[in-house]
């Protein structure tokens, strides 16, 4: 059933209109399964509107947990065709308990509030009542109706990853939020079939392995999706804000709610009740809707023919951030009339940039309405005019340069697909034994140099000559035969005629590709515009750029496939939608690309990859090849790890290969490699992540599975400590936790060590690495895993034998992404006490690769608190060793030999003073001495009823019982049992040491507070919270710190407030910000500590993680919040966080020069090929 509300609502002050009008507002409870005046087209046989197991009564159910169904649902307009400024949408989900596939949810569902006109009500009102129409190919999407329609405002639950949307965009597992096709937020959830609760899922409870299917074990969670008359959109699911008053391009229109959804290989239930939906039409013609580009922008007067209100032709005057502008022209479509406004020549606006649109006009009864919006101009990649080419006095003739190479067997490491593997391809990067290049399978016999072909056409191309994406007309692969050749990687790429201006550029392909714009044709190094980077069928993705002098541009497009199907199209977009292949004769809208042209010198390909981190072996030569401009390339100079080196150089027509050899191969761990000449300096990274053969036995290799038996090797110390080890020597028992490990996962992987006898806990395996991650330099391991579901505070202690002498140290993990420090842990030293006696060091690195690559092993070097690799001194004697294994799933680790002198570990103390948010008081205001010593490594409050903190003396937190990886205990004051919720913290960095443990206190809210009684050192101080929080919205990482002033042993407390942290979310909870307290003035706060004292910090919101105290007159290091190319490409602006001194200089190695009285905002004339620029702290 339903229920219909009329109610009035003001719409002035809402930026849109100056009239009134009356919100429609209607609610769908489907009790007794009622779906009276839905329009449902589906295949579920059990029918949609069920009388019974909602919430409560009847639900609609979109499917259930069953295979190869679908539904879509068309709701009726409620406003009766009157343009909606505004709407309202609430309602309750059920989603999960799939069937079969172990539990695996697919595909998702939308909500749509879709616009008049739209294909999917179009085609849904030419079928009504014909409920078994397949409505599947009217969405924007065809086929995907959980991707929901082409207009309008669409909120996706997107169960399997693997599509692409409508705008190019990859689909992600989680929320996908749509404006009129285009994606404006992707909210990736990882977890499957989380609990209701879990905001990292867009399932609403766990897979039932006893009743899978059954929707009786999840929860209705609900779900609202606001826009306001501005424009701004917000979008909660779960009780949690996903897109936080979001500005968009919406502009006012009729329209309707369509839910849908699909299930295919794989199912879940998708179920909805209790929706209700409340609009705010318009009652005159609305004004005031804008959008736009860089080049130029558009608004938009809707009328109202429901209301009689028309606009009156020639009366719209328009105001662009309070200046009037004059519309180039107008148009009208229906009840739409659109102003464009063109940017003078040369003109564009900055990428991402807000404008002020102010709109009045009249309405051909004489009314006068008036509106204003703000408009943000979407982010886009400026190429500098730099980059501009001549065509060559040699040749004008159209065409493209084809690079092609073909394995004959699969890249790796991870997906053969990943971008890195076909950048490593094209640069022939997979060498056999004896170092050689693998041998190239493409035909070379029409090839004009080398393996690359003249291509006189378009760009498109596919395996069998087949009609592919969009525009037909196939020609093959050059060199390639008719049929089904995988494993290849194309580089195509030509000089493409550009005048100043907006555009957007598309690629069909199967699998990935890369386009970028460079010094030359195929400059590795070059400005990306547009990627995917995986594996698809044939897909469009679309790119925007900004030209910004006229000229020929050198483009390189990289394209790959694995296997499977293979296709490429290369297109323009233009402004009416339209596509155009680049170099198409037969096209005359077609944009021209030549073969050649007057380059500038430039890097073709390295060797190992940049940023390759996983892969390489030690072996490996450094290779690098530069090609001439229209000179040749001047010296040409490189450094090795910062050292100036000598390659070995030969040249090859136009092309220099330089190749740097190492007698006993590369140390294993990162290398960072300096090519300079004529006006390029281009550093790069990448990883050597084997060890080396020439080392043999003498590498000493501890496997990570390996770890204590009840605190003993196990008896198998001779195997163990024997080289080569071939793995497999403790498998059976896992020991005891808590004295070999300190591992909390479940018992669901053990297929090494088993499961303890449910006291131990477990610690999950794989199965893998397998492979050549089995190979530990000069010999390959033939049993190996590796410890997953790795995250801090894991540890293993490892006793161990490592023969007298000097060594490098180097832990091999991985990571499934790229950031920063998804790679980290530290190892020690166990004392006699069972706890750490010495830090040896910290690794840290970037994540293996992405695109499948857990089990990837990258190499990281051990390092001390000084940055400096660790030399690690061993004298012969066995040694009780601890890893702390904080993110990566870990493989080995190992002693590589070395001549270098031992380091020991350096340990910084600046006067910076801080206090852990886990080591909260206890016992009615009693604290450890040792907290108050730095440097603190934490981990000295971890105990049990006898170091129990009381609620309402030490602590006033009241959380369940979900999380204390601590062990903290926590009681009331009549002795009844509290406690705080704390999890592992990876954040270990501080002012010079690195902690040995870390936690954070979550599941903050409602004002909980913790005491600290600390000894300061006198002094005056700045202070810092490192908080984080899931999303980025405002506010949402927020407290106060108080002084207690009463006695901290008794309840009812007095305080004296300190200040207060207030900052927006850091979006990923236990991604540290670090906000400072400011007083009431909104100053900085300036805090007078010393001696014993007992403070309070008070979080409302954001997970808690430690409280920084810096001597008045120290520092935090300033850092840069963004980097951006300004007025037209012309200028970049500087903009940086805290108070701090801008250097600069030409080179990366100086001199330095200080900038006088430079602030954040600064902006520097683009005069120079490069500068460089960095802060120090403020003098």
């Amino acid at each position: 059933m339903y229920r219909s509300i009329l109610r009035s609502v003001v719409a002035a002050g809402l930026g849109l209109t100056a009239g009134s009008a009356f919100a429609g507002s209607q609610t769908w409870t489907f009790d007794g399964g009622d779906t009276t005046g839905l329009a449902i087209f589906s295949n579920v046989t059990a029918g949609n509107g069920r009388s019974e197991g909602g919430n409560p009564d009847g639900y609609l159910a979109i499917t259930d947990a069953v295979n190869s169904t679908y539904t879509g649902i068309v709701f009726p307009d409620i406003d009766g065709g009157k343009p909606v400024i505004a709407f309202n949408l609430k309602f309750d989900a059920r989603i999960g308990n799939a069937v079969g596939n172990g539990g695996r949810p697919a595909d998702g569902m939308s909500v749509s509030y879709a616009r008049q006109g739209d294909k999917v009500l179009v085609d849904a009102d030419a079928n009504a009542g014909n409920p078994s129409f397949d409505l599947r190919g009217s969405f924007g999407v065809p086929g995907g109706p959980e991707m929901g329609t082409a207009t309008g405002i669409v909120v996706s639950f997107d169960a399997w990853q693997g599509n692409t949307e409508l705008d190019g965009s990859p689909d992600v597992e989680g929320l996908v939020i749509q404006v009129d096709g285009k994606v404006v937020k992707t909210v990736g959830m990882g977890t499957r079939n989380g609990a209701c609760d879990d905001i990292n899922s867009t399932q609403t409870g766990p897979y039932d392995t006893t009743n899978p299917g059954s929707p009786d074990g999840l929860c209705w969670a609900p779900v609202e999706v606001d826009l306001d008359a501005t424009g701004k959109l917000t979008v909660n699911f779960k009780n949690h804000t996903y897109l936080d008053h979001y500005q968009t391009a919406f502009f006012p229109s009729a329209g309707r709610l369509v839910f849908a959804g699909r299930t295919g290989g794989a199912n879940q239930n998708q179920h909805i009740d209790n929706l209700s939906l409340t609009t705010v039409p318009a009652d005159k013609m609305l004004v005031g809707g804008a959008n736009g580009n860089a080049c130029k922008w558009f608004s938009r007067i809707t009328d109202n023919p429901a209301a009689g209100s028309i606009y009156k032709a020639g009366t719209a005057v328009f105001k662009l951030d309070g200046n009037v502008v004059v519309p180039a022209s107008s148009d009208k479509v229906g009840d739409i009339t659109t102003f464009t406004f063109v940017n003078p020549a040369g003109s564009f606006f900055d990428s991402g940039s807000t404008h002020r649109v102010e709109v009045s006009a009249q309405d051909e009864a004489g009314n006068t309405v008036g509106g204003a919006r703000d408009w943000q101009v979407p982010a886009y990649t400026g190429i500098p005019a730099a980059l501009a080419s001549g065509i060559d006095a040699a040749s004008s003739t159209p065409g493209w340069k084809a690079r092609m190479y073909q394995l004959s067997y699969g890249r790796y490491p991870g997906d053969s697909n990943r971008y890195l593997n076909a950048e490593r391809e094209i640069a022939e990067g997979y060498l056999d034994d004896t170092g050689a290049a693998d041998p190239n399978q493409v035909d070379l016999s029409t090839a004009v140099e080398g393996n690359i072909f003249n291509v006189d056409g378009p760009i498109n191309m596919d395996q069998g000559a087949a009609k592919q994406g969009n525009f037909g007309g196939e020609t093959l692969f050059p060199g390639l035969a008719s049929g089904d050749p995988n494993n290849i990687a194309g580089e195509f790429s030509g000089y493409v005629a550009l005048p100043a201006g907006c555009y957007t550029f598309g690629v069909n392909s199967d699998d990935g590709f890369s386009t970028s714009f460079g010094r030359g044709l195929s400059d590795v190094f070059g400005l990306t515009v547009g990627r995917f980077d995986g594996g698809r069928g044939a897909s469009d993705s679309l790119f925007s750029f900004v030209i910004y002098k006229d000229g020929l541009y050198p483009m390189r497009t990289l394209w790959w496939e694995g296997g499977g199907g293979a296709n490429i199209e290369i297109y323009s977009v233009d402004e009416a939608g339209v596509k155009h292949l680049l170099n198409d004769p037969n096209d005359s809208a077609s944009i021209l690309v030549y073969r050649d042209g007057a380059a500038k010198s430039h890097i073709r390909s390295v060797m190992p990859v940049a940023n390759q981190y996983g892969g390489s072996t030690a072996e490996a030569p450094v290779i690098i090849k530069v090609v001439d401009g229209a000179a040749a390339v001047g010296p040409i100079t490189v450094k090795y790890d910062g050292a100036t080196v000598s390659p070995t150089t030969s040249k090859d027509g136009s092309v220099t290969t330089l190749q740097l050899d190492f007698a006993n191969g590369q140390r294993p761990g990162y290398h960072t490699v300096n090519v300079s000449f004529d006006d390029v300096n281009q550093s790069y990274t990448y990883n050597v992540s084997r060890l080396q053969r020439a080392l043999g036995a003498g590498n000493f290799v501890i496997e990570a599975e390996d770890f204590n038996v009840d605190g003993t090797d196990g008896g198998q110390g001779a195997t163990l400590n024997t080289m080569p080890y071939l793995g497999g020597a403790l498998a059976g028992p896992i020991g005891t936790r808590g004295v070999d490990f300190g591992d909390w996962d479940g018992n669901d992987s053990h297929p090494y060590r088993t499961a303890g006898d449910g006291t131990n806990g477990g610690v999950n395996h794989d199965t893998g690495p397998q492979g050549r991650q089995n190979n530990r330099g000069s010999w390959d391991l033939t049993t190996n895993y590796k410890i997953g579901w790795i995250g801090s505070p894991d540890w293993f202690n490892y006793r161990r034998t490592v023969p007298a002498g000097n060594y490098h140290i180097v832990a091999g993990v991985s990571f499934d992404g790229t950031d920063a420090h998804q790679l980290h842990g530290r190892i020690g030293l166990m004392g006699t006490a069972g706890t750490v006696s010495e830090m040896i060091g910290t690794y840290d690195g970037i994540g293996s690769g992405g695109n499948g690559t857990w089990g990837v092993n990258s190499l990281v070097e051990l390092k001390n608190d000084s940055g400096a690799l660790v030399v690690y001194h061993s004298d012969g004697t066995e040694k009780n060793f601890r890893v702390y294994a904080d993110s990566g799933d870990f493989d080995y680790w190992a002693f590589i030999p070395t001549d270098e002198a031992p380091n020991g570990t350096t340990v910084k103390t600046t006067g910076v003073f801080y206090i852990e948010a886990e080591d909260y008081n206890f016992g009615r205001g009693q604290t450890i001495a040792g907290a108050s010593v730095m440097p603190y490594y934490g981990g000295a409050f971890v105990g049990g009823a006898s170091s129990a903190a009381i609620e309402d003396i030490d602590i006033g937190n009241r959380d369940d019982d979900s999380s204390n990886s601590y062990n903290r205990d926590e009681q009331n004051q009549d002795g009844g049992h509290a406690n705080i919720n704390i999890t592992g913290q990876g954040d270990l960095g501080r002012d010079g040491w690195t902690m040995q443990e870390n936690y954070r206190i979550g599941w903050v809210g409602g004002g909980d507070w913790q005491n600290y009684t600390r000894t300061f050192p006198a002094g005056k101080y700045n202070v810092w919270a490192a908080l984080s929080f899931g999303d980025t919205s405002d506010h949402s990482e927020h407290g106060t710190l108080s002084v207690v002033t009463s006695d901290p042993s008794q309840p009812n407390q007095t305080l004296q407030k300190l200040g207060t942290f207030d900052a927006s979310g850091s979006g990923g909870w236990g991604n540290n910000t670090y906000v400072q307290l400011m007083d009431d003035s909104g100053a900085p706060a300036v805090v007078t500590l010393g001696g014993t004292m007992t403070l309070r910090a008070t979080i409302d919101s954001g997970d808690f993680d430690y409280l920084k105290f810096v001597p008045a007159s120290g520092c935090v290091t300033p850092t840069f919040s963004s980097i951006k190319l300004v007025s037209n490409g012309t200028a970049v602006q500087l903009n940086w966080n805290g108070n701090a001194t801008l250097e600069v200089a030409d080179e990366l190695t100086g001199p330095w020069t200080v900038v006088p009285g430079a602030a954040s905002g600064l902006t520097a004339p683009v005069d120079r090929a490069h500068r460089f620029a960095r802060l120090k702290c403020a003098q």
